[in-house]
C-alpha cells in the first residue's frame, strides 16, 4: 500500500509541474489575444464615433440649409404675392371711384410681377 500511494504521489507532482508549465503558456498566449482583441474593440469604437459625430454634423448643415432655403422661397413668394394684392386693390379703389361714362377698360393697369 506504501508503494502505491507513494508512486501516485509523484505522478501527481509530474503532472502538477507539467500542467503548470502549459497552464502559464495558456495564459500568457491568452492575455496576447484579448489585449489584441481589446485593441481592435478600442479602434472600432473610436471608428464609430468619429462616424457618428461627422453624420450628426452633416444632418445639422443640411437642416439648418434647408431652413434657411424655406426661409429665402417664402420671403419671395410673400414679396410677389404683396405686390400683386396691392395693385390688385388699387384696381378696386379705382373701378370704386371711377366715373363709368368717362373711363374704358383700358384705362386699368395691367398686372406687375416685382421681386
Amino acid at each position: 500500500m506504501g508503494q502505491g500511494n507513494e508512486a501516485m504521489g509523484k505522478a501527481y507532482d509530474m503532472l502538477k509541474t507539467e500542467a503548470a508549465a502549459q497552464q502559464g503558456d495558456l495564459m500568457s498566449r491568452l492575455k496576447a489575444l484579448v489585449d489584441d482583441q481589446q485593441q481592435k474593440t478600442n479602434k472600432e469604437i473610436l471608428t464609430l464615433a468619429n462616424t457618428s459625430r461627422a453624420a450628426t454634423l452633416t444632418l445639422w448643415t443640411s437642416t439648418l440649409t434647408g431652413i434657411l432655403a424655406g426661409c429665402v422661397i417664402a420671403y419671395l413668394i410673400s414679396k410677389r404675392m404683396s405686390v400683386a394684392i396691392a395693385e390688385l386693390l388699387d384696381r378696386a379703389q379705382a373701378i370704386r371711384g371711377a366715373n363709368w361714362a368717362d373711363r374704358t377698360w383700358s384705362a386699368v393697369q395691367t398686372t406687375r410681377w416685382v421681386i
